[in-house]
């Protein structure tokens, strides 16, 4: 199913099949486990949206302010139009471009592990 809810549930079970007690109780603390889990999950997947968020206004803040300054006033971005303005310019999309893959790798969910059972255990 690769899902690590999964996992422990084949685990709790396999485990009560080779050395027997009660079931029940050990499910039971394994759905409360599950359910904080879903929670925290959900806490941080919340708290990876506002990141996002933030990631976005921070990249397009620039580009913004660039626009109200051409409406406002136009002749301060004329150095801009030459050849190494515009080079300027492209190699500072390219890092606000570098910067924005690299903060999305940051606010980027951990992948976890998944459990494995040796066949002959």
């Amino acid at each position: 199913m690769a899902d690590p809810l999964f996992d422990d549930f084949a685990l709790a079970v396999t485990i009560n099949a080779r050395h027997g007690g009660k079931l029940v109780p050990g499910l039971e603390a394994l759905v409360g486990d599950w359910e904080r889990r879903l929670a925290l999950r959900q806490d941080a997947k919340a708290l990876r949206a506002g990141q996002e968020a933030s990631v976005r206004i921070l990249a397009l803040a620039p580009f913004a302010f660039l626009g109200v300054v051409q409406l406002i006033s136009p002749e301060l971005l004329k150095p801009l139009c030459s050849v190494a303005g515009e080079l300027l310019l492209a190699a500072t999309v390219a890092s606000m471009v570098y910067g924005y893959r690299v903060l999305q790798r940051i606010a980027a969910p951990r992948r976890i592990a998944r459990l494995r059972i040796a066949e002959g255990a």
